[in-house]
């Protein structure tokens, strides 16, 4: 597990939280490149530009480093009850978990894969892989292993919404869309709180070794788990946002502008797995807009589908739950498995294929550089967001030099002020990485971030290795 060293910052009086240790952590962490720990370098409003340019420089040679952007991450820790005092005070923990220090108890969470409610959208509620069948009439469809690992492996139902064929809108199936996340979440929450009470029964007597290090449970004379901290937060994470985006600009596109086919003609060549429709298959891959190329109304999708996912989720919360559910966008490590049992989607994905990862777009179709991406991005509501990582993988002639050094710093510190959340790097080419499975004795110190992570290259499995490669390199 990744342990975090948090500087910099606002302070709770308001002041920078940068000082000379500050500086000497990222020297060191530049210097000696280590897997572990990870420095979070949090950015605030007026940061100095002598240490921003210092942690931009460590992060181009690869250090351990990440950022998370204060003028995001407090307002969103407060838009879920966490009182100002408390969120300014934010670190890590897990895997790119954002917490508040010692007023919380263990990790809670859930992956809601973003897709699963606009496959039921496109289908009437029903499960495409499997139409004929039906959610259970009691209890919840989110099996045990799903809820003890956070996963949201098939196959779900959703409510009857309306047929494609009655949709004649793109903000048609919107609505259907909001109502099939509504439902899973409703469903989610049952769930939880019968296992929370089922939870509390067995462990009724019970104290972890956590609450002896934790505010309120020594007062309390109670465990964190039955209400003796401040703060109880289920991360609800929202992953594949990039493939639901790119899913309904296709829509978008090819059936309600350009009208070359009903929108229930399309959802059967889904269901068939694009057989027979190979041509249109690739030109959904590769030639409709798609988000991370500054395209304003691609971006503005991005921003509908993340604020119907908070919107839901703030709605799933209430006085009388002990829990409350903190939205992120993450898939953190499960991409792959999160696509095994998803039918085809719009956006020219087959069925079983890995979806989008993290806050990243869809893999190799942001073509216009860094600065689009950021653009992009930057159009997603952060101030509701709790978390999650950007993964970036920089050429490294893009940062040769202090030019270089100082047109990145600028990129980074654009995005943050049009409010971004976090951001982590890798800055290595594709040759480097391909030289690096072929010839891993060459490369034994190359530190890669991979999720809330990193990782020595050629320790990793040829599957992770490829999928880093993968990842779109920017200029």
């Amino acid at each position: 597990d990744p342990n975090y060293l948090v500087i910099g910052g606002e302070l709770p009086d308001h002041q920078p939280g940068v000082n000379e240790l500050s500086h000497l952590f990222v020297e060191a962490a530049h210097n000696l490149r280590l897997r572990n720990p990870f420095i979070v370098v949090r950015y605030y409003q007026g940061i100095e530009k002598e240490f921003w340019l210092k942690v931009c420089d460590a992060m181009r040679d690869n250090a351990s480093i990440i950022v998370y952007n204060d003028m995001t991450m407090i307002p969103a820790f407060q838009a879920y009850g966490v009182e100002p005092d408390d969120a300014i005070n934010y670190g890590l923990y897990g895997c790119n978990d954002p917490n508040i220090p010692a007023q919380e108890g263990g990790l809670r969470q859930l992956w809601f894969n973003l897709l699963r409610p606009l496959e039921l959208a496109l289908n009437g509620g029903k499960y495409p892989l499997n139409p004929q069948g039906e959610r259970p009439k009691e209890g919840t469809q989110y099996s045990l292993n799903n809820r003890m690992i956070g996963l949201m492996t098939g196959p779900y139902y959703g409510i009857k919404t309306p047929d494609p064929g009655e949709m004649h809108s793109l903000e048609d199936l919107l609505d259907a869309y909001r109502q099939e996340v509504r439902f899973l979440l409703e469903d989610y929450r049952h769930a939880f709180e019968q296992d929370f009470k089922l939870e509390l029964e067995h462990n009724a007597g019970r104290i972890r070794i956590e609450d002896c290090f934790l505010h309120g449970t020594i007062d309390q004379a109670t465990t964190w788990n039955n209400g003796g901290t401040k703060y109880h937060k289920v991360t609800v994470q929202g992953s594949g946002m990039a493939s639901v985006v790119d899913s309904l600009a296709a829509i978008e596109q090819l059936v309600f502008r350009d009208r070359e086919m009903s929108l229930p003609e399309l959802v059967e060549i889904l269901r068939s797995n694009y057989e027979g429709q190979e041509f249109l298959q690739a030109r959904l891959r590769k030639r409709m807009p798609k988000f991370g190329n500054d395209i304003a109304w691609v971006d503005d999708l991005a921003n509908k589908v993340v604020t119907i996912f908070c919107d839901e989720v703030a709605r799933v919360n209430a006085p009388e739950y002990v829990y409350t559910f903190f939205p992120t966008i993450s898939t953190d490590r499960d991409f792959t498995t999160m696509g095994e049992d998803v039918g085809a989607t719009p956006d020219g994905r087959s069925i079983g294929e890995q979806i989008s990862e993290n806050q990243s777009p869809t893999e190799g179709v942001d073509t216009e550089g860094l600065t689009a991406l950021l653009n992009s991005l930057s159009n997603i509501p952060f101030h509701r967001i709790t978390g999650g990582p950007l993964n970036l993988r920089v050429h490294p002639s893009a940062v040769k030099a202090q030019n270089g050094l100082e047109m990145f710093a600028t990129a980074l510190q654009t995005y943050f002020e049009k409010g971004g959340m976090q951001i982590q790097v890798n800055v290595v080419s594709k040759e480097q990485l391909l030289d690096a499975q072929r010839n891993p004795h060459k490369y034994k110190n190359l530190c890669v971030r991979v999720t809330g992570y990193s990782a020595y290259f050629v320790q990793m499995g040829k599957k992770a290795q490829d999928e880093l490669i993968n990842r779109t390199e920017k200029q």
